[in-house]
């Protein structure tokens, strides 16, 4: 197959700017934002699940991991919702435009997108072990809507290998309805994920893959930010 010299230097051009992005990117740092939409509980008897129960403790967990980690290329910040579900349910559209936390979500990602590499961390819990239909531990959202999630399925595998000895189950499902991750990918062009925790998931075993998710971070997830 011959080449015109037109669309040989045309290739190499293009050649050449991916190159000079993935250098510019892996030169960045990576900012994780934890989000917790349903720490909030109502003043009632919460019997529909008005709040995630240990969401907040473990994204909390989370950001502390991280912060001691002290890996002076990744920082975090954690935005933590003040809204009870059936006020306002902070992981809706409804919710997107007139709450303080999805606009402070928004602002964080803006200010820093331009000079860092953002992965957003969706954090929730659930009450019944079989909520999802498998008896699942941990539930990581893999497709949301029209975005499927490789980096989803990447720690899915990790977390697989290296929890398999504590008898941890983790499992991927379909997303829907989750706006902050939809937000985030489809309009704020950063890449996000959604995390669910069993309720009753043992603190040893909340602990153990809190850990292999900062380590996860910090050895897998600046290249894949890279490849997205």
């Amino acid at each position: 197959m011959n080449i015109s010299k037109k669309n040989l230097d045309s290739f190499k051009q293009n050649n050449n700017n991916n190159t000079a992005n993935n250098t510019a990117n892996n030169n960045k740092k990576i900012l994780i934002i934890i989000t917790i939409p349903h720490a909030k509980c109502p003043n009632v008897q919460n019997r529909l699940h008005l709040c995630d129960f240990s969401a907040k403790a473990n994204g909390e967990k989370l950001y502390s991991l991280l912060q001691n980690a002290k890996n002076p290329s990744i920082l975090s910040e954690i935005i933590i919702g003040d809204i009870p579900r059936n006020v306002c349910d902070l992981n809706r559209f409804e919710c997107r435009n007139n709450t303080v936390f999805r606009k402070r979500i928004r602002t964080i990602i803006n200010e820093n997108k331009k000079n860092k590499n953002i992965f957003l961390i969706d954090m929730h819990s659930y009450p019944n072990q079989d909520s999802f239909g498998k008896n699942a531990d941990v539930v990581l959202l893999y497709k949301n809507k029209d975005g499927f999630s490789n980096h989803a399925v990447n720690l899915w595998n990790f977390l697989g290998r290296n929890t398999k000895e504590s008898g941890i189950k983790i499992i991927l499902i379909k997303g829907k309805d989750n706006d902050i991750i939809y937000e985030a990918q489809n309009i704020l062009s950063t890449k996000s994920i959604l995390i669910e925790f069993y309720e009753k998931l043992s603190e040893n075993n909340i602990n153990i893959i809190l850990k292999q998710i900062v380590e996860w971070i910090q050895k897998k997830l600046p290249n894949l930010l890279i490849k997205l």
